[in-house]
Parts: structure tokens; sequence; C-alpha cells
């Protein structure tokens, strides 16, 4: 190992003598979102030793995926595809829909279920009549 001024000089040879030229052809021409299977390998040297080894700007974001990425699934591996069954979705049944549709329009049904009634005086305040909502 030579003798340099700084720790990061140190470091930034230490990353150009182990990363394969065509390694760092990828991670400098990829786009930053597809460079962390790559990146993976290297993230236990320094973020500003990185950019300076490969003369990029690598951001906090992508340099944590990086870090995420190279617990699992590991350096140079795909990320899985999420799997298509994963996904949940509850769907009302044609019949249900029939049976609430005729439910709605038989008799009563919005009066009966209807929120809040009104009461109201008749005949000079002798006798009371209540309205449901609908009505009103």
């Amino acid at each position: 190992l030579p003798v340099f001024l700084d720790r990061e000089e140190q470091e930034v040879w230490r990353i150009w003598m182990h990363l394969p030229k065509t390694v760092a052809h990828l991670m400098v021409n990829l786009k930053p979102e597809l460079r962390a299977p790559y990146m993976a390998e290297y993230t236990h040297h320094p973020k500003p030793a990185m950019e300076r080894t490969l003369g990029v700007k690598i951001s906090d974001k992508e340099w944590n995926q990086a870090k995420k990425h190279s617990l699992y699934p590991g350096p140079f591996q795909d990320a899985p595809k999420p799997v298509a069954e994963s996904v949940f979705r509850c769907k009302v049944s044609n019949d249900f829909l029939q049976r609430f549709c005729k439910f709605l329009g038989g008799a009563g049904a919005l009066q009966q279920y209807a929120y809040g009634e009104a009461l109201r005086a008749i005949c000079g305040g002798l006798a009371t009549v209540t309205f449901g909502n609908v009505d009103r």
C-alpha cells in the first residue's frame, strides 16, 4: 500500500485496485437506480471514496439501497420481482350486486333505513306525526 497524505486517498486506491474496469464502467454509465447490484460489493468502503473513485455523485438513497442489496440478495445479483399472486383484490360478486340493487329498489327500503326522524305537530298541537329523513 503506497503512502498517501490522507486516509481518503488510501481508500480510493484500495477501491481502484479491487474494482474491475468493466464493473467501474457499468457503475458510471448505468442509471443510478440500476447501480445497486454492482455497488453492493463495495459498500464496506466509505461513500466519499467511492464517489472519487468512480467520478460520479452517489445519493444517500442510492447508497442505502446498495447497502440493503449487499445483505439480500447479494452483490451482483438481481433483486427478485414481486409475485403477482401476492396482490389481494376483494371483488364483489355479481350475485351480491343483483340482490343489493333489488333491496334498494324494494318498497320502503330507503324510508325504513333513513338516518333520523322529524317530529311534527298537527291539528293545532293536539297530535304529532314523525317523518323520516327521506320524506322531508
